[in-house]
């Protein structure tokens, strides 16, 4: 049998644990300060019946750093591990930590960022001697002489089986030889953080957006750059935690996530509508949607984790390889707002418009809202529809202060039966 053939290196992160006792995982090594992690000494690499010699006996097939891009062009790649760094942000509110004593706020929410981490590394593909279990001592102290000489310039079979009938060992399937890998680091592991710091941006009177505030009676729409709104209302993001995690999630596919609708309006009044096809007593053509503009993210980058499968030639053995391809793409996020309104609300009602627009905007604006969505779309929702539904409720209280409801009887006194005597 020749070693020549198809081998595929499992580099996965979350791989069986280890089989050999002691042992530890890809994952375990690449979080560790050590710079070689050999396949061999974690895992059983040989097939059912057969060990490998003591101590193993491996020799070097050949090293690959990078994979070709595509099969038609000469460009490569290094190849590298893939894992992401996971930290959670507490946003508060009214903090001051330049005031004596320090004033923290109130916590009004929280976000994810996940940020991906490359490692590059070397990878060496190894032949390793695997000895059958039913070979006597003789015959096992023969066949690792063999191998002790070989150089693998020549097939390893063809060469054990001539240094074999040397000692007078005719069975040729009392060895085999297994492919194994070993990895090495080159260099620091690197973080592509990008995303992190355009969702930090704010928080850090760094700009990166514009916020509206929104329709005032008699006042034209009033735009701020976003760092400075964030700087205002005293905003601020809080590392709680960091990890790392073995895969990037990838972007987000919630309902309320649309991705480059050619029409953003008519996109939402969709999402809103469906929305209400689902709640008893809100569906129909009776409501209209109005969406709203409400912050803008100029430069927003995103990544995601392609997994493909590369061939090389390393030595005598074709390697087929899967590795993960990190990939990103920039640009504008805008977060909106909408609320469905009946159907003949301007004409029966532009005052009522009027304080929904109002608490549309007081909702999205919140610490609660605007500082997490981002980083927390589901979280910001739940908040924005409890402050709109507050804002509503104070807004209808202090109009119904105003209308001074109460009780009359009115007494008609019958014609010619005005007061007499009797």
């Amino acid at each position: 049998m020749s070693i020549q053939q198809d081998y595929s290196p499992d580099l996965s992160f979350n791989r069986e644990p280890p089989t050999i006792p002691g042992g530890r995982s890809l994952w375990s090594f690449i979080s560790s300060s050590d710079t070689t992690w050999n396949e061999w000494e974690h895992y059983r690499v040989a097939r059912a019946g057969y060990s490998s010699a003591v101590p193993p006996s491996v020799f070097k097939t050949g090293s690959v750093t990078q994979v070709p891009t595509n099969p038609a062009s000469p460009e490569s790649k290094d190849i590298y591990l893939q894992w992401a760094l996971h930290e959670r942000w507490s946003v508060s509110e009214g903090a001051d930590f330049t005031a004596r004593p320090p004033v923290f706020g109130s916590t009004v929410g929280s976000f994810d960022t996940f940020s991906p981490v490359t490692q590059t590394i070397e990878l060496t593909i190894y032949a390793m001697l695997t000895i059958a279990d039913r070979a006597t001592d003789k015959e096992r102290a023969a066949i690792q002489s063999a191998f002790s000489n070989y150089d693998g310039s020549v097939d390893a079979h063809e060469f054990a089986r001539k240094e074999m009938e040397k000692a007078g060992i005719s069975d040729a399937d009392l060895f085999d030889v297994a492919c194994t890998f070993s990895v090495n680091k080159k260099g620091a592991p690197t973080e592509h953080t990008e995303q992190r710091d355009a969702t930090l941006a704010p928080y850090q009177k760094r700009g990166g957006g514009m916020v509206n505030h929104g329709p005032e009676v008699g006042k034209p729409q009033e735009r701020e750059e976003l760092g400075s709104y964030f700087d205002k209302r005293k905003l601020t993001a809080i590392l709680i935690f960091r990890e790392e995690v073995m895969i990037l999630p990838s972007p987000s596919t919630e309902p309320n996530r649309i991705q480059d609708p050619p029409n953003p309006e008519k996109s939402i009044e969709k999402l809103a509508n469906d929305e209400g096809a689902k709640t008893e007593g809100c569906g129909g053509a009776q409501f209209r949607v109005r969406s709203y503009d409400i912050v803008t993210l100029l430069e927003y980058p995103e990544f995601k984790v392609d997994w493909r499968r590369f061939e090389v030639k390393v030595g005598c053995v074709r390697v087929v390889i899967s590795l993960p391809i990190v990939q990103t793409r920039t640009g504008q996020l805008d977060l909106w707002a909408y609320v469905r309104t009946p159907d003949n609300a301007d004409a029966n009602g532009k005052y009522f418009v009027q304080v929904l627009e109002r608490c549309v905007f007081r909702a999205a604006l919140s610490g609660g809202v605007v500082g997490i969505a981002t980083g927390n779309l589901l979280a910001a929702i739940e908040t924005f529809r409890a402050v709109f539904i507050e804002c509503l409720k104070q807004a209808l209280n202090d109009l119904v202060n105003c209308l001074l409801p109460s009780l009359a009887l009115i007494g008609k006194t019958k014609p010619g039966s005005d007061w007499h005597d009797i």
